[in-house]
């Protein structure tokens, strides 16, 4: 008569069917792994809420902006995006409304983002929007070292000083509050000067 041969971890007869009474570790079922059933639903309603925000800011519909901030609604979750559509289209109190909702996210952004900063402070000279300004240059946007070229600062002063034609005085309000001087030395850079000069 043949020996029976035994399996050397269940310590059952070779060929003898397996079940799972005579199984000593029962087979899982394999189940794929799934993201969060809600987090496509989450980054879809994260993205429409952005899409409102800036459709609102382009609208000019203050009131919508407001609902939508109050829901969670974030004013730099896609860069500058909502803010410039405000400038764009002339909307001073929506422009505002988003900087001051967002002041501590927006005081991250500028220290990250220096260019971003200033093209902000653009957006706002455009709106001639003076506490937007004042709260950009809080913030940090509008200094220069006096070894870059001031590109963005330009941009702000150059607006600054289309919009003095309409007698704004909007150059010498910038360089009044450190647009284009030196953080460190206080120095205005002498590019920016020669704007000043101008300006005059």
């Amino acid at each position: 008569m043949e020996e029976d041969i035994y399996s050397p971890d269940l310590n059952l007869p070779t060929g003898v069917p397996e079940t799972s009474e005579t199984m000593s570790h029962p087979p899982q079922s394999h189940v794929p792994n799934k993201p969060p059933e809600n987090m496509q639903q989450q980054q879809q309603h994260s993205n429409n809420g952005s899409s409102a925000l800036i459709s609102a800011a382009t609208q000019g519909d203050l009131s919508t902006v407001e609902k939508l901030l109050e829901a969670g609604g974030r004013p730099l979750a896609h860069g500058l995006d909502a803010l410039e559509a405000a400038s764009r289209n002339g909307h001073e109190d929506v422009f505002m409304k988003l900087l001051t909702s967002s002041s501590d996210e927006l005081a991250e952004f500028i220290k990250g983002h220096s260019n971003a900063a200033q093209t902000l402070l653009t957006f706002a000279t455009n709106l001639k929007c003076r506490p937007a300004i004042l709260m950009l240059l809080e913030r940090g946007a509008g200094t220069v070292s006096i070894d870059f070229e001031p590109t963005y600062s330009w941009e702000a002063l150059s607006a600054a000083m289309v919009l003095d034609r309409d007698s704004d005085d909007m150059v010498a309000f910038l360089l009044a509050h450190g647009v284009g001087r030196d953080p460190e030395t206080g120095r205005l850079h002498p590019e920016v000067e020669i704007l000043n000069h101008a300006a005059r």
